[in-house]
């Protein structure tokens, strides 16, 4: 049975309410079905403030990330570089890129992934399909 990871990950735009939300959701080991290793939905298009929390759940995962490529189109203007956890992550934006698509490589040869981004104003019934679909299976929610 395919099966995936999913980090629960806790909102609070005004700091006071907050609402447990799944915001990534990952593909696991033999699992074939979707057309995408992983969906994430961030909370704003400000790339330097949403992928740490992308990194973190994926090195925790899988290989440390090295380097990702991304859509100039989708996210707010961002830096060359990034650093979480310690690393440094390479980051390389195209206008020519999918907007929906994060291609992610991690350090020492670790094989790419392909993630699936959605809009952050997308409708959170519609995003939880969404990010199930993308990968081929339900989730399963892990502290985040």
């Amino acid at each position: 049975m395919c099966s995936a990871l999913a980090t629960d990950a806790v909102s609070s735009q005004d700091g006071l309410s907050t609402t447990p939300e799944a915001r990534i959701i990952l593909r696991t080991a033999g699992c074939e079905q979707g057309p995408y290793d992983g969906a994430w939905w961030p909370r704003s298009r400000r790339l330097l403030v949403e992928l740490p929390g992308l990194v973190a759940a994926l090195a925790a995962t899988s290989s440390p990330v090295a380097q990702v490529l991304f859509s100039l189109v989708f996210w707010d203007a961002t830096g060359r570089e990034l650093t979480s956890g310690g690393c440094t992550v390479q980051l390389r934006g195209f206008r020519t890129v999918d907007p929906r698509l994060l291609r992610v490589t991690g350090r020492h040869g670790a094989g790419g992934l392909d993630v699936l981004v959605l809009p952050p104003e997308t409708d959170p019934a519609v995003a939880a399909r969404a990010m199930a679909s993308a990968v081929g299976a339900r989730g399963r929610l892990l502290p985040g």
